[in-house]
């Protein structure tokens, strides 16, 4: 397969990266062979259970993983704004380089992917293969003390254990 001519768009948390965060990006990049990947990571302002590590945290766990996959990317924070009328806008103003035309959104979360197909927009949304450990369920391992470490990379593993 020759490589698409389009962007793909993968925005999550990455609270922790973990296999399942692995397992779309290799698909993405196999599979569908995007021009470019554009990370938009989600932060909400605070540090809390659920999101445990800053951006720049997220960033560092996140440039091996790119760097083997051996694709061209741009990663960046996105800002909560709890609007999805506005979100895909807000959105298109951290990466003005994308519009409907031009980038595939790469998601499994039925709360982005409305927000890039409704409220006058018209992105294509790609649902990636979602597995069974994702990191929901791997924050409440960590919480509860619990064998966690398998479900992410040793990098992040290393890194969580000595923050």
């Amino acid at each position: 397969m020759k490589e698409n001519k389009k962007m793909a768009l993968v925005i999550g948390r990455f609270q922790p990266l973990c296999n399942h965060h692995i397992a779309i990006l290799t698909e993405l990049v196999t599979k569908f062979k995007p021009k470019k990947i554009l990370l938009g990571v989600g932060v909400s302002g605070v540090i809390d259970s659920r999101n445990f590590l800053t951006f720049d945290e997220v960033k560092d766990l996140l440039l091996p993983v790119l760097k083997q996959l051996k694709v061209d990317f741009e990663i960046k924070a996105i800002p909560d704004i709890n609007n999805p009328p506005k979100y895909a806008k807000h959105v298109e103003s951290i990466f003005p380089q994308i519009n409907s035309k031009n980038t595939q959104i790469f998601t499994e979360n039925t709360y982005t992917s409305d927000c890039f197909i409704q409220y006058g927009h018209n992105y294509q949304v790609i649902t990636p293969t979602i597995l069974p450990i994702r990191a929901t369920e791997i924050r409440d391992l960590i919480l509860k003390k619990g064998n966690w470490q398998k479900h992410v990379p040793p990098h992040v593993a290393k890194f969580l254990i000595q923050k």
